[in-house]
């Protein structure tokens, strides 16, 4: 009986952290944090311009703590596949941003599809009287792939223009892998998050494991979280009881990394997301993104 007790301690205090864990994440929207992070290590500067530009905020949501209109959304949770295309493609800098935007409307998503011209032709045309001034290297190198590929391939066209950003046309020809990375980052730290909590939990609670084992003999009432040794530690500290006080923090080891890692099943089968399914879908609304926004 005293090893069911036990165990339904560790899972009551396990659900515990994992619904403090996700608070923490939603507030402080994590998620979002960590993306970010990833995508300036890959991108440098790019990863700000498409964070951060008031072309790309209908593709972020508004963080929990933004309760106004004022300002515009400023959280970006992991993109698809399309997404992050129509991102760049938004704030592309100069003439190859023109070009995007007409070939996004013009090129079919398959190329077997005989496409429109006009749009595209008249924009070629107005290229040829661009030869001096600030944007002539950028019309030279658009009018050269459009006449290597002929006027009709805009798919082809579109896909050579990305060649000119090997930075970030290499993370989009590399996008599960990326994925795959953020998603394998997103546990990590989510355990050590959970772990912290669970420390603290434990540290403050005296639930050590020698107090935890004789968990079935409290008398009915006497509370589980103990603060009594927390209030004797700066005592201690102050008497230099070292032996004491790191027997202490020994016992709350073990009860620490077991409440953690039940946490983080319980915090994976209630809370969590698998990012790589985010490349499944062209373009989602802002219903279904925001339940994932912790």
């Amino acid at each position: 009986m005293k090893g069911a007790d036990l165990a339904l301690t560790f899972l009551d205090l396990a659900l515990i952290v994992a619904c403090f864990g996700f608070a923490y994440r939603y507030l402080t929207s994590s998620i979002p944090r960590l993306y970010a992070k990833t995508l300036r290590e890959l991108l440098g500067p790019w990863a700000d311009q498409l964070l951060t530009s008031p072309l790309t905020s209908d593709l972020r949501l508004r963080g929990p703590l933004q309760f106004t209109n004022i300002l515009p959304p400023r959280m970006q949770l992991p993109m698809s596949h399309d997404e992050f295309i129509a991102c760049f493609e938004r704030v592309a800098p100069g003439l190859y941003g023109e070009a995007f935007a007409i070939l996004s409307r013009q090129a079919p998503q398959d190329e077997r599809k005989e496409p429109p011209q006009n749009e595209w032709a008249q924009f070629t045309k107005r290229l040829k009287g661009l030869t001096e001034g600030e944007h002539s290297y950028e019309a030279q190198e658009i009018l050269k792939i459009s006449e290597l590929h002929g006027q009709r391939e805009l798919f082809r066209i579109r896909s050579a223009l990305w060649q000119l950003f090997p930075d970030v046309n290499g993370l989009i020809s590399r996008d599960k892998e990326f994925l795959t990375r953020f998603d394998h980052a997103n546990r990590r730290r989510n355990f050590r998050q959970l772990t912290v909590m669970a420390g603290l939990l434990t540290f403050c609670g005296n639930l050590t494991l020698n107090r935890l084992f004789d968990i079935g003999n409290l008398q009915q009432g006497s509370p589980l979280f103990d603060a009594h040794v927390l209030i004797a530690l700066p005592r201690m500290v102050w008497h230099g009881e070292f032996v004491n006080l790191l027997s202490y923090i020994a016992g709350c080891l073990l009860p620490t990394l077991t409440i953690a890692g039940i946490a983080e099943i319980l915090d994976r089968k209630l809370f969590g997301t698998t990012w790589m399914n985010v490349m499944k879908p062209p373009m989602e609304n802002d219903t279904s993104r925001s339940t994932a926004s912790g």
